[in-house]
């Protein structure tokens, strides 16, 4: 156990900065120790040290446990350049999971398309810039949309526009749009309220989403509720988007 931590933790080429005594079991809950581990990987990849691919696999192991163990992000970043992706990927995902700190998660994204790029290295004339799919695996695979709030600042207006639509097409958890709607485009906001409302006619939870919408649109879901909804409880906050006044 102590030979293989060892190997992980120095990469190589420095087996001698840490002494294996101070390599236990207990590592991994000893905060000291931790910033130890991650000083010596942050010193390795300042010296542009090439971890093995077992080396790297060790290290994704080491790093993930002191997420789960400590939910600190700066215990982690150091590691991504020794990681592979697969392994930062997780480390991410447990943070979000943990934090909710989707922008912090955002300084992984290098590390998290790594092994990516290498694979991808025969075709130069296309550089790889496919957040956009990555982002739809994430909500596919975990069903939330948060999850893939990292990708977000990386993707045209279109790209989260489509994101943002289908994922609310498909999962009818319209709230999410409040914190993406900065990167949506005016027509995305427009497509996306009206796909929602005529599927559900949940009126409540749209209004607040008028005034980022075109005056065609915020008309358009204005008249919609008045001559659908009968109770009319949320009327003060649709009647100012009409174009011109309903006649009775």
């Amino acid at each position: 156990m102590k030979n293989r931590l060892v190997k992980s933790m120095l990469c190589s080429m420095l087996i001698g900065t840490i002494s294996t005594s101070t390599v236990s079991a207990e590592v991994f809950s000893v905060p000291e120790v931790e910033v130890r581990y991650v000083s010596s990987i942050t010193e390795a990849s300042k010296q542009n040290t090439t971890c093995s691919a077992m080396e790297k696999n060790e290290i994704d192991l080491q790093a993930l446990e002191i997420m789960q163990k400590t939910g600190n992000w700066s215990y982690v970043e150091p590691l991504f350049p020794s990681m592979t992706s697969q392994g930062v990927e997780e480390v991410v995902a447990l943070y979000i999971q943990k934090t909710g700190n989707y922008e912090q998660a955002e300084a992984a994204l290098p590390y998290m398309n790594q092994d990516h790029l290498e694979n991808n290295q025969s075709t130069q004339s296309q550089p790889y810039t496919d957040y956009y799919t990555m982002a739809i695996e994430v909500v596919t695979n975990t069903g939330d949309i948060y999850s893939a709030m990292v990708y977000v600042s990386f993707l045209s207006t279109e790209q989260v526009d489509l994101l943002v639509k289908d994922y609310i097409d498909k999962s009818n958890d319209f709230s999410c749009i409040y914190a993406i709607r900065p990167y949506m485009s005016t027509n995305g906001i427009d497509d996306t309220v009206k796909s929602y409302i005529d599927q559900t006619g949940d009126y409540g939870i749209v209004a607040a989403m008028l005034q980022f919408m075109s005056s065609e649109a915020s008309d358009y879901v204005a008249r919609k509720y008045i001559s659908e909804d009968k109770e009319q409880l949320y009327l003060e906050f649709f009647t100012p988007y009409l174009e011109t006044e309903i006649k009775r």
